[in-house]
């Protein structure tokens, strides 16, 4: 009787061991991921940082997409004063809009 209470006590002592360790493996697993998870968050932040530009960067960026984006006035020389305001406004209709397609 004695032996089987042993037995059953060094049972019960090998379970509590392995639910201890299995325990601090799951916290130690856990924080590891958290410590993860910090990191690319924060990685993210740095990369943000690093992409965003200065105004004059933008500035530069938009004239040269709207000199793509935009055809010169052909024959501006032979236009009258009327020509070339009607041209002027329907460029400046057609900045507006390409500007609001954003």
């Amino acid at each position: 009787m004695e032996a089987r209470l042993a037995e059953e006590e060094d049972k019960r002592k090998k379970v509590e061991e392995a639910e201890m360790k299995r325990q601090a493996a799951q916290k130690k697993a856990k924080e590891n991921k958290s410590k993860q998870v910090k990191k690319r968050a924060n990685s993210g932040r740095l990369t943000m940082r690093t992409q965003q530009k200065s105004k004059e960067q933008l500035e530069q960026e938009k004239s040269i997409a709207m000199s793509v984006r935009v055809p010169p006035i052909m024959g501006a020389d032979d236009m009258g004063s009327s020509e070339m305001l009607s041209k002027i406004d329907e460029l400046w209709k057609l900045i507006v809009k390409r500007e609001t397609e954003k």
